[in-house]
């Protein structure tokens, strides 16, 4: 955190881990046709802005930024501009799928079904004030994240109720933090993450009408 202002050392995760330690096969994702996207806020806007693997120059970049938490990590830059965690605009992005014309839409969440954000307190208000209020619509977005985030699961509720896009969510209270560092909750949660999926597994291969 002195060195880089960062709590994550990004030159780790996306250098030594994935190069060495898990090898990530860069090769079939770079030639896969899927489409990848991530989405990272602009620090000037306080805009959500989204990238491409296929048509961004420094994808890696979008990824650092697309996963820098405000305050707890440095402002990532692409092209010249500043990028953090996308979540500060646009904490669930299922609006952007509908909007490039996708009708068969999963959500994964990592909150239970009913959560909702707390509104900020004075000390988290504080922090934001003294790091960003050189950038006026930066700081706007963060003031407005718990009334977006919420706002936005309510609509998630609604879709999910009218079968327009398929939900997965925990089913029970998640303790872990977003910095955790108790591997033993780090398991359990991931081994949840395995059970939701094959109990979903079902019904998600009839909402995408997949035929084993």
């Amino acid at each position: 955190m002195v060195k880089n202002r960062s709590i994550f050392n990004f030159d780790f995760l996306f250098g030594e881990l994935c190069d060495t330690l898990v090898p990530f096969d860069y090769d079939t994702f770079w030639k896969s046709q899927q489409t990848f996207e991530v989405v990272a806020t602009r620090c000037k806007t306080g805009k959500p802005e989204y990238f491409e693997k296929s048509s961004c120059e420094d994808f890696i970049s979008a990824v650092k930024a697309s996963s820098s938490i405000p305050i707890m990590s440095s402002m990532i830059p692409i092209k010249g501009k500043k990028y953090l965690d996308g979540g500060c605009a646009l904490p669930v992005a299922y609006q952007r799928a509908i909007d490039l014309g996708y009708d068969k839409i999963v959500v994964v969440l990592t909150r239970e079904h009913g959560y909702r954000k707390p509104q900020l307190d004075k000390w988290t208000k504080r922090g934001y004030e003294r790091y960003f209020s050189p950038l006026p619509e930066l700081l706007k977005a963060m003031y407005d994240v718990p009334d977006r985030y919420n706002r936005m699961q309510e609509e998630i509720d609604r879709l999910e109720e009218e079968g327009k896009i398929y939900v997965i969510r925990p089913d029970k209270h998640v303790t872990v933090q977003r910095t955790e560092k108790d591997k033993r909750k780090l398991e359990a949660l991931y081994e949840e993450g395995r059970r939701l999926a094959e109990e979903h597994l079902g019904k998600l291969q009839e909402y995408l009408e997949i035929k084993e």
